[in-house]
Formats: structure tokens, sequence, C-alpha cells
């Protein structure tokens, strides 16, 4: 259902008995820990950006991140983000009864010691990750056609290529037949409990969904099953991750009514994004105009084509800040005479961080396709069945890598400071600023003080900005230089996902800090990062409830999201809480079970995570209101 048209705010839909119930009820399995997602421990967030693929000494990463002892009824589910205990067995054994749920170098690679050497150089020059894929499938096609037309349409391809007497297509093929097929019987099986199950969808199976956005025609696509999905989120709020896609034509309405939502739930939903931005970067990366309107938002920061792009997101990274503090340490032992020649250092550690992991990237890719297929997303996709080549083959048009920079931030602080207090004002020497980092500034105030007084990213300073927008543009034209095995271009994305909570453990002390002027100011200087030559780039705000005291709060939000989009930014992600009620769920976790929280590109139950991501989350600049 539609909104009437009008700015007051509006009331929370009101919940049914049936929902209600339900929403206890799962409310009782995440209190029990019957249902909690994996704690992100060190090694897997470092992994994003240092450690590589999980083999060999990697394996296993995943199960001793949960911090809970396994029993039996634990069963690993999907796509290594959760557990969850079950209250009754299944029917028969499963996989991860028989086998456990172990990773091991022959279950993810043949010759694996091969990956895990290529990881291991990858990791001591500051990059890792293992590529695979976050691809939207396009749901309209089994919309359109129907599982049993998509049957026939692999019946067909099969019998074309038997003809030409092409076994490795036919071969394919034949796989496809039977998931699809086993699909058709799942859905036969569960015909009847279709409303139920849709009706549950939200509470059981948190996922990422796509609102709004423009049609074909360029036009404002808001609609009323827009409406209702955003009523139903209202209703129930919780862990479920989805977009409101915005663009310059938007039902403004609807846009206020996202906001709403977000600013009455305060745990990072929805993420506000940039649909403009999205189609634009799409297209810089090759994406034919007329396919590049139906973007969607798909995951944590990325976004795709639905059935036309294969995405390699999320988790191949790039560790700027050891680049940087690697050349940093050179330019000290070699004592450079000019800036410039940082900038240079600088590059060149970048360049050989990007080769390694093109190395390494390179001998999965040429793998994934044998090891790895994505037969039902292949399914939903528009040439994968007529060429007999799965997905991760090339199989659609399109392909990404996407490549995330850890430590912009710090990198442009700590390049504003050596230039400004080493080589413009000389009141600090390169081989005292070295000494001061090797001691972590003990007994070192007075360099300590003069750093922190320079000029910081994030605050609406122009010196600042463009040393942070020469850096992206740095780390943009070292990627520029390769290509995958499979002529893929790689696509710079500027997102830490959670290992710079854990930086520490792997990096010494840098020449930066932070300032602090406000939520404006800090959105003007990300957007000064061009992000339609990106792959993506969240604004994370955290609003202390407080900002609900304004007049009209909403539309505070509102406009500064509409504001920051219009100036280039891509991605907005909120959360609503106080410092306190953080430290308090720390210290008393029985009470709040409940509370919800973005950490960056995911909701969680704030308790369940990792103590070390929970304490960055408490030092995150609050937004105060008036």
């Amino acid at each position: 259902m539609g909104s009437p048209n009008t700015t007051e705010p509006r009331t929370r839909p009101a919940i049914s008995r049936r929902i209600r119930r339900l929403q206890e009820r799962m409310g009782q399995i995440d209190r029990e820990r019957r249902r909690v997602f994996f704690a992100v421990s060190s090694d897997i967030a470092l992994g994003q950006a240092s450690s590589g693929p999980p083999v060999g000494k990697r394996a296993g990463i995943l199960q001793a991140s949960v911090d809970k002892p396994r029993s039996e009824d634990f069963v690993l589910l999907g796509d290594q983000c959760s557990t969850v205990r079950v209250d009754r067995p299944f029917p028969g054994n499963i996989p991860s009864q028989e086998h456990g749920t172990r990773y091991g170098p022959t279950r993810i690679f043949p010759d694996s010691h091969e990956l895990e050497q290529l990881a291991d150089r990858a990791e001591e020059l500051g990059a890792g990750g293992f590529p695979h894929t976050h691809t939207c499938a396009d749901l309209e096609i089994g919309l359109e056609q129907g599982w049993g037309k998509i049957l026939d349409r692999i019946r067909a391809a099969r019998r074309a290529w038997e003809v030409r007497n092409q076994q490795k297509q036919v071969q394919y093929l034949e796989g496809l037949e039977i998931v699809c097929r086993a699909i058709m019987r799942f859905i036969t099986r569960h015909a009847e409990q279709a409303r139920e199950l849709i009706a549950e969808l939200f509470l059981k199976f948190p996922t990422f969904y796509s609102l709004g956005g423009r049609s074909e025609q360029g036009e404002d696509a808001t609609n009323e099953l827009s409406w209702v999905f955003l009523q139903a989120y209202d209703m129930i709020g919780g862990t479920n991750e989805f977009g409101v896609l915005w663009h310059s034509d938007i039902d403004p309405q609807f846009f206020r009514y996202a906001c709403e939502v977000l600013m009455r739930h305060g745990g990072g939903s929805p993420a506000l994004i940039n649909q403009d931005c999205l189609r634009d970067s799409e297209v810089q990366y090759g994406v034919s105009p007329e396919h590049a309107w139906n973007v969607a938002y798909s995951g944590c920061f990325w976004y795709c084509i639905p059935g036309r792009e294969w995405c390699a997101h999320d988790t191949l990274a790039v560790n700027g800040l050891k680049c940087f503090l690697k050349a940093l340490g050179e330019a000290v032992e070699c004592g450079i005479t000019a800036f410039e020649e940082l900038i240079s250092m600088f590059t060149d550690k970048l360049n050989s961080a990007v080769r390694a992991l093109k190395e390494m990237t390179d001998w999965q890719f040429a793998r994934i396709p044998d090891v790895f297929p994505e037969m039902v997303t292949s399914l939903l996709t528009h040439g994968c069945i007529d060429s007999g080549v799965d997905i991760s083959d090339c199989g659609v048009p399109y392909n990404s890598v996407v490549v995330q920079f850890a430590g912009l931030a710090n990198i442009a602080d700590s390049l504003i400071a050596i230039q400004k207090m080493i080589f413009n004002e000389k009141i600090i020497s390169l081989q005292r600023l070295g000494e001061a980092l090797k001691a972590n500034f003990s007994g070192y105030e007075k360099e300590r003080r003069l750093l922190l007084a320079c000029p910081k990213y994030g605050n609406d300073i122009e010196e600042a900005d463009q040393m942070a927008a020469r850096v992206s543009a740095i780390f943009r034209e070292v990627l520029g230089r390769y290509v995958t095995c499979k002529g893929t271009r790689y696509r710079p994305a500027f997102f830490s996902w959670a290992g710079h909570a854990y930086a520490e453990k792997t990096l010494g002390a840098s020449p930066d800090g932070r300032n602090k002027r406000g939520l404006t100011a800090t959105a003007k200087s990300v957007s000064v990062l061009d992000f339609p030559r990106n792959a993506g780039g969240p604004l994370q705000l955290e609003l202390d409830p407080s900002i609900r005291r304004l007049p009209d709060p909403t539309a505070v939000l509102a406009g500064l999201a509409a504001g920051y989009f219009e100036l280039g930014g891509v991605h907005i992600l909120a959360n609503v809480v106080s410092t306190e009620t953080l430290k308090e769920a720390i210290e008393h976790p029985e009470l709040h079970e409940d509370l919800v929280i973005r950490v960056t590109g995911f909701s969680v139950h704030f308790v369940q995570l990792d103590r070390k991501i929970q304490e960055e989350i408490v030092q995150r600049t609050r937004h105060q209101g008036g």
C-alpha cells in the first residue's frame, strides 16, 4: 500500500498476534544462542587484508571463530555466515554430520600447497583474500519463465552441444538439469506452505534486498511493494539487511519514510544507496547503459547487474596502511630528502602487493569453475544455459573483481603530517619520526602533539581531502595496470570490513590522528573520492539518540543523505545508539540481547560480536543532536 502525501511521522505498523509470537520465538532462539553468527575472529578479519584463502595454516579459521563448544546438534548452514542449533534431528544424515565442517587443503583446491605459498607472499606484501563471488541472480528470469521452461532450455542447449560433440558443455548442462530438477522437487514439497514461508522470511533468514531505484525508462520505480516491504521491516526490525536506492527523481515521501524507519530502529537498516552513482560506475567499467540502469545493491557495500554480472566482491583486499608503513620505514632508512620520493616508494609497495594478489587470485580463478561452480545462480542468468558455461567461468557478459583498500584516512593524514612537519616546515626530522614510531610515541609527546595538530581527512579541509583523493587515485592507477587471467579488470573500493579493529596485531604506530568537525564536514570529505570510478565505499554514521529530540530528525537525515548523494557520495550506513548503551551491553549482555548494530555492511546482535569489534564500535565518533 502506498502512503499519504504527508511529512508527518508515521506510526509503526501494527504487529499481528501470530507475527508477534514468531518474533518472540526467534528472539528466544537468539538469546539461547541457538542461532548465532560466527563471531568475527582476528584471523578472518585480518585475512581479508592479509591472510589469503582458507587453506593450509588458514584452514579452520571459521570454526575457530565460534566461541561456544560445538555439539552434535550444531549444523553449518550456507555461505559460512552462521550456525544454527536445531530443535529436532534432520531426517537422515547430512554431510556436515557425517564429515564435519572443517576445511582442509584437499577440500578446497587440488595442489593447494601452491596456493598457500602464493598467499604467504601476498600476506607479507600486504594483500590477500579469497575471491568467492557475491553475485546477484536475476529473479525476474524465474518469475517470467518458471522452472519448467528453464528446464526445457537446459535440455535444448544440451542437445545443441551434443550435436557439436562439445563434452565439457554437455556435462555442465547435465549437472544444471540435476540442480534444476532438485529445485522443482523442493518447490513442490513446500508449495502449500508458500505464504507462511514468505511471512516468516524476514524473521528467519535476514538477507540482502534492494528497494526502489529507476525503471528502464529512467523513471522512479517505487511501487506498492516497495512500501509494503519497508512497512514489514518497520513492524519487526531486527537484523534484516536491505537497502533503498536513492536517485534524483525518487518519490520524496518514500525516501523520507526509509529515513524515518532507519531513525526509529537505529540498527543500520535500511542502508541508503545512490543508484545514479552505481549506474555511472558500472558504465565506467564497461557495462552498457541499456543494462546499467538495472544495477542492484546486493550486499555489504557491493552491487552488480542481476543475471548479467559475476562479481568477486568483499574479500579481496590490499592493506594500504601496511604498504605505507613499509615504504615509510624504508624512507627513514634511506634518508629521503623529498616528499615525492615517499609517494613513489609507497606506489611501488602498492604495486608489489597488487601483483602478488593477482598471482594468488589467478591461481584460484583458473580452478574455481571446476571446484566451486555456481550452478543455482547460473540458472538465473542471461547466457549460462545457452553457452553451457558456468557464471564463475565468464558465462555472463560482465565480470568484476573488486579489491578493498584499507587505511585510506590513516595514510592521507600521515602524508599530510609528514609533508607539513618534515618537508615543508622542517620542525621534525625524518629520523626523529622513525624513532617515535618505533617507540609508539613513548617519550615523544612533543612530536605526537605536533602531528595530531595537522589537518585531518574527514573534516572538510581541502588539503587533507585532496591528499585522500590522491591516495585513492594512486591505488586505482596501480590496480589499472593489471587484469586477471580471465581478462577481467580490477576495481577499487574503499572499505575495511572489520580488519581495522585488529590492525594493532600486525601494524605499528602511524603518524596520524583524527579531528572532529561534525557530520556534514565528514560527508563532504568522503564525497571527494570519485565514486563513479570506484566500486563502492560506505559513509558510516554513528548517531547519538539525542538526535531524535530535534524538531524533525527524519528531515535532517534525509537532507544530509540527499545532499551527500548529490555531491557524488554512494552509500550511507547509520546506527542510532548511545555510547553508554553500548558499554552497558558489553558489561551486561543479558540486558541487551536484542540490541542490533550495524558493524559495517552488515547488522548483527551487538552482544554476539567479538569483544574487539564491540570496543571498536564504542570508540567511533558519535554525532549529537541539538
